[in-house]
């Protein structure tokens, strides 16, 4: 059943794809305002899921991942760490710049090491009160999401070459989303496919938790949050002429599409919940 109604929900995202092929110019052009509050506060705070599920993931398998072999084990936490490094990074970053702070790159540094070591706390935290060897295949479906994210977007966004709305002389400027331009010569030419959409739909990651954990909260109560979330910051890139329709839809679809793929090979689907279940750890949360 969740299987049909997942495959529902992507017929839907392609079939609004194929009408906003022919459409989001129009769209552009009525929604642009540029400087709003919604516009504004959805840069800062569209991205956020992408971080926090980013940040979880790797944290939490940096501390928990075991290996018989020390070396491949080592090999292991090398490339966590340096990934929740990249991570914290891009987090610092983006909030200096989408909150215009004014602070030198000494407190960047100090900012990069805070969000490290938090991400630690929380990751340990959990590790501690859950059954590690179930519960990491939650913080993989994460980080192969947020690796889906950042390498196919920039890919697509490299490649493509479209330019943003709100860079325009004149229409004449204005291609469908699939013609290959020349590669981006800079962040004007990155309008396909949207980054900032693509970290919000990793929102999608936490409608995993209430199955996962046994939490009280209702399925529907998460897809419904998560896909308002979602839509709102969508539109609100395109209110600020950084993307068109098609460009915020696509980025849904591929991680959606990630979604779909890693929750069923990694068993997370509800069919397979009642094999993989993600119980608290009755044992150490006693110990606390």
């Amino acid at each position: 059943m969740m299987k049909n109604k997942q495959m529902y929900v992507l017929y839907v995202l392609i079939a609004f794809m194929a009408v906003f092929t022919f459409t989001d110019l129009s769209i552009s052009q009525l929604l642009y305002k540029p400087g709003t509050l919604y516009g504004a506060l959805f840069k800062v705070l569209g991205e956020l899921p992408y971080f926090m599920v980013g940040l979880f993931s790797t944290s939490y398998l940096l501390i928990t991942s075991s290996s018989e072999n020390v070396l491949f084990r080592l090999l292991k936490k090398i490339l966590l760490l340096f990934l929740l490094t990249r991570v914290s990074i891009h987090f610092a970053i983006n909030i200096r710049h989408y909150m215009n702070l004014e602070f030198s790159d000494f407190w960047l540094i100090v900012l990069i090491n805070v969000i490290i070591f938090l991400s630690f706390l929380v990751g340990l935290w959990i590790s501690k009160r859950v059954a590690i060897e179930t519960f990491t295949k939650l913080a993989l479906c994460g980080l192969i999401m947020c690796l889906a994210s950042y390498i196919l977007i920039n890919l697509l966004k490299n490649t493509f070459g479209r330019m943003r709305f709100r860079e325009f002389k004149d229409m004449a400027d204005y291609t469908r989303w699939y013609v290959i331009n020349s590669s981006a010569l800079n962040d004007g030419f990155k309008s396909f496919p949207s980054g900032h959409t693509s970290g919000a739909s990793l929102i999608l990651w936490f409608t995993l938790l209430p199955n996962a954990l046994n939490l009280k909260v209702k399925s529907y109560v998460c897809h419904l949050i998560a896909w308002i979330w979602i839509l709102l910051t969508m539109f609100s890139r395109v209110v600020e002429g950084a993307h068109f329709v098609t460009d915020t839809t696509m980025s849904i679809i591929i991680i959606y599409i990630t979604f779909m793929i890693s929750t069923h090979v990694l068993g997370l689907n509800k069919e397979n919940s009642s094999k993989h279940n993600y119980e608290f750890n009755e044992r150490k949360v006693g110990n606390v």
